[in-house]
């Protein structure tokens, strides 16, 4: 329980909207938070959790374009949260000290100070990935493959198949689901948008 109640603690600090069954954190706290936690760890317990669709919304970049974002329900979020929580340490391991994307304090402010430093010290090379909608072509089977390496339980890896195969919600129209092969709920985007 007490990874589900940190959990709980970093999504309400986040306070991000509600998913598509509308709760907010709010709704949460008034149902009551350890009601709420315990019904959660229940349904991972016995393996009857089912993440719900994914809230999509456009938001807009710079440079004029948009980015989705999908906006999980609170629940999901929590559930999301706790898997982050035992898998991050074992993934991190993996990653070199100069990499700073999506890292835990990590920011791009460390990695310009980082590439500072370096050119103080008479270093003159920098290398810069960036997928270009990495997110809309994730391989689910490649994907698998990789986690199992490092992931020895099946219920970990079930729970992240189920969050890579819920349908995304936008407006009225739901797409991908399980016949979906590629992409996260982040990234997916049907073509007529």
């Amino acid at each position: 329980m007490y990874i589900l109640r940190e959990a709980w603690v970093r999504v309400r600090r986040n306070n991000g909207s509600a998913g598509v069954d509308g709760m907010r954190i709010e709704d949460v706290e008034l149902y009551g938070v350890d009601r709420y936690l315990e019904e959660l760890r229940e349904d991972l317990r016995q393996q009857t959790y089912r993440p719900e669709a994914v809230k999509r919304k456009l938001i807009e970049k710079a440079n004029g374009k948009t980015r989705p974002l999908g906006i999980p329900t609170v629940r999901d979020r929590i559930a999301q949260t706790a898997c982050l929580l035992i898998l991050e340490p074992i993934f991190e391991a993996d990653f070199d000290e100069s990499s700073y994307g999506f890292r835990p304090k990590r920011s791009s402010k460390g990695a310009i100070r980082e590439i500072k430093e370096q050119l103080q010290q008479g270093n003159r090379s920098v290398y810069d990935a960036d997928l270009s909608q990495y997110f809309d072509t994730i391989p689910h089977a490649k994907l698998m493959i990789a986690l199992k390496e490092r992931i020895t339980d099946p219920r970990i890896l079930r729970l992240i198949k189920k969050w890579l195969k819920v349908p995304v919600k936008y407006g009225h129209k739901m797409t991908g689901g399980k016949s979906n092969h590629l992409g996260t709920p982040q990234g997916v985007l049907p073509i007529e948008y």
